[in-house]
This record gives structure tokens, sequence and C-alpha cells, in this order.
């Protein structure tokens, strides 16, 4: 597989999106989540090429094909720079091992379906005539939701994920990011623990109550101090946006309960109007 270097736009499925390590010992790095995006558009490019019929019998049996990449074409696209191309190895081999929950949602944000599976189900790191080669394989169920996600959003690889250099900022953008084209120009709003979660994976800041079953949010002010606005700071710093993240938190008296962001477009300095996001975006 070779990707076209002008690619800037991928598209991600919801349940992607909002899919989290089913343990924190498997908690994704920021090259990980940047990996498994480049295996997404990867896989979206390969099946662009393939005939309809040939899509419809791998869905049809639940199959999925083994995908072929350079470790230097999938650094690329992933961001990573560096020839230290191991890292690329040791990434996927974490892919692998990740046991992942998957949250399919519905319009009014609610979970339709939990699913459990791994992003990966095989790899190869090549050898002989297939050095500097990986292969991959995923589960079919994922390479569905990848394909034809029931509610998707549209990334862009190259003018903004790349430039977010922490884990949490590089999800917030693209929790936030399906959402700049709704009509009031706000996120969902998720209960607390759920942006915790997106945002983190498996953290402290969520615990489940042994009696209700319920997910507990705990020490809220220490994840907004440490995580949550460094995470709004970076994207709204981000010269290329046109729009910055504003948070809305929803509240019971003093309790946080739910959060939401808000997009506010950003205006000239000199014409003072109001920009729109880059075409290419």
């Amino acid at each position: 597989l070779i990707a076209p270097e002008t690619i800037t736009k991928f598209r991600k499925g919801v349940a992607a999106l909002h899919s989290v390590p089913s343990s924190s010992e498997h908690n994704h790095t920021l090259n990980s989540r940047r990996v498994m995006d480049a295996c997404v558009a990867l896989v979206q490019i390969d099946f662009r090429k393939r005939p309809k019929a040939q899509i419809e019998l791998m869905r049809e049996m639940e199959a999925s094909p083994m995908f072929r990449v350079s470790k230097r074409e999938l650094a690329r696209l992933a961001g990573i720079v560096g020839k230290n191309y191991e890292r690329i190895e040791l990434v996927m081999e974490k892919l692998h091992e990740m046991l992942i929950n998957w949250n399919v949602l519905g319009e009014d944000s609610s979970v339709e379906w939990r699913m459990t599976s791994r992003f990966i189900s095989s790899y190869g790191i090549g050898t002989g005539r297939f050095e500097g080669m990986v292969c991959f394989a995923l589960d079919p169920r994922v390479l569905n939701i990848i394909l034809e996600p029931r509610f998707w959003a549209q990334l862009s690889l190259e003018n903004v994920l790349h430039k977010l250099g922490t884990e949490p900022s590089y999800m917030l953008y693209q929790h936030a990011w399906r959402y700049i084209g709704t009509t009031h120009k706000v996120t969902a709003d998720f209960p607390v623990a759920t942006w915790i979660e997106l945002l983190l994976g498996n953290s402290r800041h969520v615990k489940i109550d042994p009696v209700s079953s319920e997910k507990r949010v705990v020490d809220y002010n220490d994840f907004k101090r440490r995580t949550l606005l460094p995470s709004i700071e970076r994207i709204n710093n981000i010269g290329a946006l046109n729009h910055t993240l504003e948070l809305k938190e929803h509240r019971s008296g003093a309790k946080v309960l739910r959060l939401q962001f808000k997009f506010i477009s950003k205006k000239q300095q000199t014409m003072d109007l109001p920009l729109s996001w880059p075409e290419g975006l």
C-alpha cells in the first residue's frame, strides 16, 4: 500500500472514535493512536481499488484481507518522524495485543451496541525480500466499522493531527471535530466519565461502583487542570484552525455531571470578519 502524498482527509467511524482499551495496561500512546489512524486510512485507500463484488463477498464471509505496507510509509502517514522504524514494530505489537471496547452510538449519542474485539487480528514483520515491510489483518467486524460506519467523521491526517503533541489533545480534537457541521456548533454533552475515558482510556479518574455498577468520577478538578484545559489550549493554539473550543460544564448544584464543547469562530485581526474552516479539513 502506498498513500498519496497529498492525502489530507480520512473517514473514521464514530464507533472507532469511541473505542477505549479494556485495561489500563493496554492504554494508547500518542504513537499507537497515530498508527491506528494511519492503518484506517490505508485500508480505505486499498478498498477504493477493489471491485465492488469482491468487497461484498468479504463482508458476507466476514473476512479481512492481509494489508502490506512499508514501515517507512506507515510512519509517514502516522506522522512519526525519524528513521527508527523499530518503533513501528513495537506499536504494531501493542495494537495486536490491545483488547478494545467499541461503543457503537446512535444519533442521540446513546450506546446501541457494546462490542469488544482487537483492532488488529494478526500482523507480521517482513524479512528477506520483504525486509522493511509490515502486514496486518483487521477483525472483520472492525473492518465493517471502518468501511461502512453508521455514523462517521471526516478528519485531517496532515494539517492538524500531526501538530497535536499529546494523546488527550489528539482525541479531544477528533471527538469535537465531527460536530463542526452542526447547526449550533456544539458537541454532544457526554457524561464527565465518558469524556475522561475517551481522552485517557482507563485511569484513576473513573471508578466502577461495586454496588450499582455505575461509573463514578474521581477528582474531576485534577483531570480538568492536568488534562482537559491543556488539551483545549493545544487545539486552540493551532493557527490552521479558524475556530477555538470553549468548555461548557453542565452542573447539578456544585457537581459537574456532563461536558460539552462549543466552537467559537476566530476573527481576522484587520477585517474583523469570521473565518470558515479550511476547505481541506
